[in-house]
């Protein structure tokens, strides 16, 4: 138990050492402090000493060794939640570690190519994921309290840094997507941030709000407007969901929004139906952007198509898309979808709509084939579900004829998927559809994830490979050959060219003769007389050049009138 823990005051030779160096706040100390001693073991001095401590090995910016830390402390506080959550301490520790990819080099990387996540923001995000499938290292029944815990930290941060936050929310979404108490605690958690950024945001506008040229209604959303999450889908799935029930779903805007299009007359405009339902409901105008089939729509497109949440993020869309304006009488009036895409900007977009769930079919059309030529014949049934439910989705997005009143959709063909289409259309089922989801992938993911974080942690056992077997030979003679041997050959000496002498070889003949000594020099006498003619002739050209110019400059440099006659 943690009764053997050392307290700093122990008696102990490696705790004495450990309390010296930490007076001088040295980090092998101080990290060693937290592992070792009550200082990381006891809430209240973790609390009152380890946080601080924690700030210092930030401060030399070992955030590993932080969320190292970090890993060991926060299951400390899962019978105490509210001490951490409310911990300022805490809160900047997670807050350094959110912004601690945010290097000068790292932003200007981020102007050519993408790096999300960084890579102290994916360690965060492994030992997230590590503390969520070991829940029961920390004697719990399910992993719904960590991952409580870790959402109410993320959420007092997350108006400081809402990208890096969510990127850690998704992490735990996705963990706990397939667990419905921990699926309402999320949506419960999501809502209170949401409401908080709502009243926050209405505090800091009453005072815009004297001005006339400030709108004091801004639009609160934790997915950014007229964007998405193309970095964390599960958290927009999440987000979108409580975004629509607080904006759209519980004032009865969208329903109001609807039936103001059914009843429009000739062009529909989707801005002036807003303007008419807010005014009748005396709601705040919202822009069109901010429907939430918009909103949905556009994070589909912006996920990637491999994605496990993408066939999820569809269905919300249709289920929108195919709401059903019905009157107080009970008569049905059909849809009015396809009026949010009239007009010529939404036609742009409906066409990107329809190039999307292409590329949708296609990508698992090609998974399909591949599957079937292995040995995963489950997978192959999976891709080709998927393939046929994006040529579903296609199929529903082309055909007007789905939107009439007192259509029997039984009586479609089978590629329409009728069942699906009743099941949307009545809106009885709100339910995701489990079934289209790669929950393979997902664990996956997880279980890379967190095989990062062991690697990480020097968990991982290395294959002990045995040490290789020197193949040098023992004789230094060879050694030096061979290693000669292996350098390039040398290149060839050249070519070996006769010089013949300058001066002749002189005879005896030669010296005792006259007429013999004349004949030898006379070649050389003959070369001396040429020189001196060639010579000479050019001293002549040089003074002949000379006059001439001693001729010419005084004409060069004189003044001499000349005399035109003009004629008109």
């Amino acid at each position: 138990g943690l009764s053997v823990v050392p307290d700093m005051d122990a008696a102990s030779e490696v705790v004495e050492l450990v309390t010296k160096h930490l007076k001088t706040y040295q980090a092998m100390a101080v990290y060693m402090s937290l592992q070792l001693t009550a200082i990381g073991h006891n809430v209240p001095l973790i609390c009152s000493r380890g946080f601080a401590l924690l700030s210092v090995l930030q401060s030399c910016q070992l955030y590993t060794a932080v969320i190292s830390l970090l890993q060991h402390l926060v299951p400390l506080f899962l019978d105490c939640p509210s001490t951490l959550v409310e911990s300022d301490k805490f809160r900047s520790i997670v807050l350094s570690l959110l912004s601690a990819d945010k290097t000068f080099l790292k932003a200007a990387k981020s102007l050519i190519t993408s790096d999300f996540p960084g890579h102290i923001l994916q360690q965060f995000g492994d030992m997230i994921h590590y503390h969520l499938d070991n829940y029961s290292r920390y004697n719990l029944m399910s992993s719904t309290p960590l991952a409580q815990l870790w959402l109410q930290s993320l959420c007092i941060v997350w108006n400081e840094e809402p990208t890096n936050a969510s990127y850690l929310m998704d992490v735990v979404l996705s963990c706990a997507f397939f667990r419905p108490d921990i699926t309402a605690m999320a949506y419960h958690n999501l809502g209170q941030l949401l409401q908080t950024l709502i009243s926050t945001t209405q505090a800091n506008s009453r005072l815009s709000s004297f001005f006339s040229w400030i709108s004091g209604n801004a639009i609160v959303s934790l997915v950014p407007q007229a964007g998405s999450c193309p970095h964390a889908p599960w958290f927009a799935y999440f987000a979108l969901h409580v975004e629509e029930l607080h904006t759209q779903g519980t004032n009865g805007l969208w329903r109001e929004v609807i039936k103001e299009l059914t009843l429009t007359n000739g062009k529909p405009s989707v801005d002036n139906a807003l303007k008419r339902a807010a005014a009748t409901l005396k709601l705040t105008t919202l822009p069109a952007s901010a429907l939430s089939i918009y909103r949905w729509s556009q994070q589909a497109l912006d996920t990637s198509v491999d994605h496990p949440v993408l066939p999820l993020l569809w269905q919300r869309f249709f289920t929108l898309y195919f709401t059903r304006v019905v009157t107080p009488t009970g008569q049905d009036l059909g849809s009015v979808g396809y009026k949010m895409f009239e007009g010529m900007m939404y036609q742009t977009y409906h066409k990107r709509l329809k190039r999307k769930l292409s590329d949708c079919v296609e990508y698992f059309r090609t998974k399909a084939i591949a599957a079937a030529e292995g040995t995963s014949p489950d997978k192959h049934l999976l891709y080709d579900t998927l393939a046929k439910l994006y040529e579903t989705f296609s199929l529903w997005l082309d055909e007007p004829r789905l939107h009439e009143p007192g259509l029997y959709l039984p009586a479609l063909p089978p590629q329409y998927n009728p069942y699906k289409l009743s099941t949307i259309t009545s809106g009885t089922e709100q339910n995701p559809w489990y079934e289209y989801v790669d929950y393979e992938r997902v664990r996956t993911a997880q279980n890379t994830s967190m095989e990062r974080w062991q690697k990480t942690q020097a968990r991982v056992a290395s294959s002990q490979l045995p040490p290789p077997q020197s193949q040098e030979d023992p004789d230094p003679v060879q050694r030096i050959n061979k290693r000669l041997s292996s350098y390039d050959s040398p290149v060839p000496p050249p070519p070996l060219r006769p010089c013949h002498p300058v001066i002749p070889p002189i005879t005896q003949d030669c010296l005792l003769n006259k007429e013999a000594m004349l004949e030898a020099l006379k070649p050389s006498f003959k070369l001396l007389l040429e020189y001196a003619q060639s010579f000479c002739l050019r001293v002549s050209e040089h003074t002949a050049l000379d006059c001439s110019m001693l001729e010419l400059l005084p004409i060069l440099y004189s003044h001499m009138e000349t005399e035109v006659t003009l004629h008109a």
